[in-house]
């Protein structure tokens, strides 16, 4: 889990603002690695679709061999109460998640944090 929360809370804050209707994520071509201008397209030929975003979310990262610890805002909505705690408490309809689940190569995630430290960066 990251220790600050920081894109993820200005998400979490979105879904408590607008309350969407249905969540639809085009994964027909997807992409892994360091994307977008380093990563690999992988085609996968789905759509997902929720009611709630986070829980479409959740399922997309599944798929992709990514759980809650890997992506922080998953974690941090549970907390939130806006989220399920793993993808195991979302129905599922359709196709099963086994066959079409993929292990992607996750992105090399560079913080700001990590920056600051290697260039001897202090903050005021």
């Amino acid at each position: 889990m990251a220790k600050s929360p920081g894109v993820a809370f200005e998400t979490i804050d979105m879904v408590r603002a607008n309350k969407l209707g249905l969540t639809v994520i085009d994964g027909s071509m997807a992409m892994e690695g360091n994307g977008p201008t380093e990563g690999s397209l992988v085609p996968m030929n789905l759509i997902i679709a929720g009611i709630n975003p986070l829980a479409t979310d959740m399922v997309a990262a599944d798929i992709m061999g990514f759980g809650a610890r890997d992506v922080p805002t998953l974690g941090w909505a549970y907390r939130a109460g806006l989220g399920p705690a793993s993808v195991s408490e979302v129905e599922v309809r359709g196709e099963k998640l086994d066959n079409v689940r993929r292990p992607f190569r996750k992105p090399n995630v560079v913080t700001w944090e990590s920056i600051n430290q290697a260039w001897g960066v202090q903050e005021l």
